[in-house]
């Protein structure tokens, strides 16, 4: 089959059972990667059930699923954006932005995502409003935004390491005084 109707029939079965399907690529190799979102989050279990409805719609369609190797996974923290969709949903969100050859922009933006309008990428890069077709885009990415320490916090445990490394004396590598490996004894009358 080819990878363009086994990346349609692969969609077809995700979004028939509820996942928003991301993106489906088939390479030479006839392995499928597919990412997959739902309301809910995509767990291991859910993967594997949807490998499964994958492999029995190829062999419904007369395709041996053996053929080929499916790897279903979540988008991730820094997950992919590639339709309108996406940018709309996302506005307001951290992204990076890789671009195909441009001579008035370096390959790579760093900036907020402000949305999709008019066929365009809408993105914020410090002081300045860009708009840009998808087809000048490489790729796109969230940022990941993880529930880390704010910068005061981080600042405040840095601090308190210092403090604690100056009063106790130890050293940087964690060895206690007097380092080094203590060789041990054999035991007489092998």
């Amino acid at each position: 089959m080819e990878p363009s109707r086994v990346a349609s029939l692969v969609s077809r079965v995700g979004e028939g059972l509820g996942y928003d399907v991301i993106q489906v690529k088939v390479d030479h190799t006839r392995n499928v990667r597919v990412w997959v979102d739902h309301p809910r989050g995509v767990t291991a279990e859910a993967t594997r059930s949807l490998s499964k409805e994958i492999c029995f719609a190829l062999d419904e369609a007369g395709t041996d699923p053996g053929a080929y190797r499916f790897e279903v996974q979540s988008p991730g923290v820094d997950r992919l954006l590639a339709r309108p969709q996406d940018f709309e949903r996302f506005a307001g969100k951290k992204i990076t932005l890789r671009l195909r050859k441009r001579e008035d922009l370096p390959a790579k933006l760093n900036g907020v995502l402000q949305g999709w309008v008019e066929e365009q990428i809408v993105v914020q890069v410090g002081d300045e409003v860009l708009r840009l077709p998808l087809a000048d885009v490489r790729e796109a990415r969230l940022v990941p935004e993880l529930p880390f320490l704010s910068e005061g916090e981080q600042r405040a445990q840095r601090d308190a390491r210092k403090g604690k490394q100056k009063k106790g004396g130890g050293s940087k590598s964690g060895r206690h005084k007097g380092g080094g490996h203590r060789k041990r004894k054999r035991k007489s009358g092998r």
